[in-house]
């Protein structure tokens, strides 16, 4: 896997050089290594279902590399050459994001990148995927009520925050984008003040939840470990827990952040976990090593949790929104059958969930 923490990929600042695609269509510039439309759309509605687990899972966790989402979706493309990625390009149905050089080599290519991430355009594709032969259901079960469409991009942050996450998937654990780590689904509430979510939620097979904020520059943290620590004293049975990861840059980042932390805990009264990137992949092979600020050490893997509700993502979107439906005209749908072309079994945003 790439090393994302290393220095030589941000260079020139914490953001990728990306191939917009709606934005190059509408200056008619196509790059040659971009296959032609029919042929490009040939291959998508040869496998909407892969389509599907690429849009849904990018969706949820905003940038992924290829060698990501292949560990998030085994059966999805690691390299970045491959017809699948370059005709989604070409439909303007994702970005391709490369890294950039200084040493004089091409980069911004899938045919030579040394690697390369994926994004949502800035327009909703979801009318895109309809056109192409999805139905209005299976659409909606990859975006969580939201549009379709690119969200805040942070590349250096987004690419950390899912190498954090994947060596849970080993454990059995589940991973939860941060599409789909809103408040109001995370704690299924409507009390819940605004739409805010972690980086991304590990799910302990057990139900225990943990919400990796990552930071690098240690911007509005006060405001950021006040609003957990609110939520979760008024959820105390959800069996959440915040982990603040530190991803500063170098030694004197590091402590600048830890600095920031200790202050904005400070500030809220109250006292989180947290880990340094360096320390999250332990030497001696442990992962999630945290510690609160007094030294005391919090094991993510062992954590206790208070008795509640398993979390379980939902395996049949389409059913949901059906009984949904009819609960609204005084239905009872339980009986109702489904037909085969609007049940969409796979839940686009949770990578690491056993498939119905």
């Amino acid at each position: 896997m790439t090393d994302f923490f290393g220095y030589e990929w941000w260079l020139s600042g914490a953001a990728l050089s990306w191939y917009d695609s709606n934005g190059m269509a509408l200056a008619g510039r196509r790059p040659a290594w971009l296959p032609g439309r029919d042929e490009a759309t040939n291959c998508v509605t040869r496998q909407l279902d892969r389509v599907a687990e690429v849009i849904g899972l990018v969706h949820s966790f905003r940038t992924l590399e290829t060698k990501q989402l292949n560990r998030l979706a085994p059966g999805t493309p690691d390299k970045p050459a491959v017809m699948l990625y370059r005709s989604l390009a070409a439909l303007g149905l994702i970005d391709l994001g490369f890294p950039m050089t200084f040493d004089g080599r091409p980069n911004n290519n899938p045919m030579s990148a040394d690697w390369m991430a994926l994004r949502l355009p800035v327009d909703d594709i979801a009318q895109k995927l309809l056109d192409l032969g999805m139905n209005p259901v299976q659409v909606s079960a990859l975006s969580a009520s939201r549009a379709l469409r690119s969200q805040r991009q942070y590349d250096r942050h987004n690419l950390l925050t899912v190498e954090a996450a994947l060596p849970f998937l080993d454990l059995g654990w589940s991973l939860v984008g941060e599409g789909w780590s809103r408040f109001d689904l995370l704690y299924d509430d409507d009390s819940i003040d605004g739409s805010g979510s972690p980086d991304v939620t590990l799910v302990r097979p057990d139900g225990f939840r943990v919400c990796i904020e990552l930071t690098a520059s240690g911007s509005f943290l006060a405001g950021k470990v006040s609003r957990w620590q609110s939520h979760m004293d008024k959820h105390p049975y959800a069996r959440t827990q915040v982990v603040w990861l530190l991803a500063g840059r170098g030694d004197k980042g590091q402590r600048m952040l830890e600095s920031k932390m200790r202050s904005a805990f400070k500030a809220a009264d109250t006292a989180q976990p947290v880990a340094l990137w360096e320390d999250w992949f332990g030497p001696d092979g442990q992962i999630g090593r945290c510690h609160y600020p007094n030294g005391e050490t919090f094991d993510v893997l062992t954590a206790k949790a208070q008795p509640g509700p398993t979390w379980k993502a939902p395996t049949d979107p389409g059913r949901d929104a059906l009984m949904q439906a009819a609960a609204a005209y005084g239905l009872d749908a339980s009986g109702w059958g489904m037909p085969q072309g609007l049940t969409a079994a796979w839940h686009g945003g949770v990578a690491g969930q056993p498939r119905a």
